[in-house]
């Protein structure tokens, strides 16, 4: 089983730390731990270390932290990012622009306490995924942009999703659903209530719809190897960003 040989943790609890290194002393990885966002963003690190994030992590400027952390990550080619988060119950789930950076950067989410099992299994399938890539780029690292005269078509009838470039993918009912909704809605976003009422969610829960929106991008990024065509409009919901469908579609 493979695992990154660098693994640096972003976190305050020192314990996490130390039982992240005692876990996998045997693998070979090399752990480090950043206690804070000035430590990761004054770090210098290569391509070959992964992340795992403490997205409870505290900043006193949660604005301006966002901007640092998602330009530090924009910056940056890695072999993957985990992010770690505490359970809250409905309705308590945290909402802000540092953990909707975070979310758009995640390779993995797990929930606090983590669990070694489960950071193993991350860790394995993020390195696969590494590697997939690196066999489509001819072992290169670098990210792909997308041809920006070109758009992601959506074919509501055939329920796919068309990169600019590379092989359309099925989507489910629900992320069909989803798509057509931002398309119809643009410029506007759609806002989170919206998608509470699509997905017929009986409570606000916050966090179901976010680990969607997690799980779609995902997909996409797996699927296609571009960033996902839409992005997080902080505390209103999602915005379209190069989305267009094949036939008219009516929403």
């Amino acid at each position: 089983m493979e695992y990154p040989q660098h693994l640096c943790v972003v976190s305050p609890d020192e314990s996490l730390r130390e039982e992240v290194s005692r876990s996998f002393d045997s693998a070979g990885m090399t752990v480090q731990w950043v206690p804070d966002w000035a430590g990761l963003l004054g770090g210098a690190f290569s391509q070959q270390v992964c992340l795992l994030i403490d997205a409870d992590l505290a900043a006193e400027e949660i604005e301006t932290a966002a901007k640092a952390v998602s330009l530090w990550l924009s910056r940056r080619t890695m072999q993957g990012v985990i992010v770690a988060r505490a359970r809250r119950e409905t309705g308590q789930e945290a909402n802000n622009q540092l953990c909707d950076v975070l979310l758009q950067r995640a390779d993995f989410l797990l929930d606090k306490p983590v669990g070694m099992d489960q950071l193993a299994f991350a860790l394995q399938n993020m390195m696969r995924k590494h590697r997939a890539r690196l066999s489509l780029t001819g072992g290169a690292a670098a990210d792909k942009a997308p041809d920006d005269s070109r758009l992601w078509q959506f074919d509501p009838v055939a329920m796919v999703l068309i990169p600019p470039v590379g092989e359309s993918f099925a989507l489910s009912a629900s992320e069909a659903r989803l798509i057509a909704m931002l398309i119809t809605k643009d410029p506007e976003p759609v806002r989170r209530q919206d998608l509470i009422e699509l997905f017929g969610i009986k409570s606000p829960n916050i966090r179901r719809i976010d680990t969607t929106i997690y799980r779609l991008r995902h997909k996409i990024e797996q699927n296609t190897g571009y960033p996902s065509p839409f992005s997080t409009v902080h505390g209103v919901g999602y915005r379209n960003e190069g989305l267009s469908a094949t036939v008219p579609l009516s929403f």
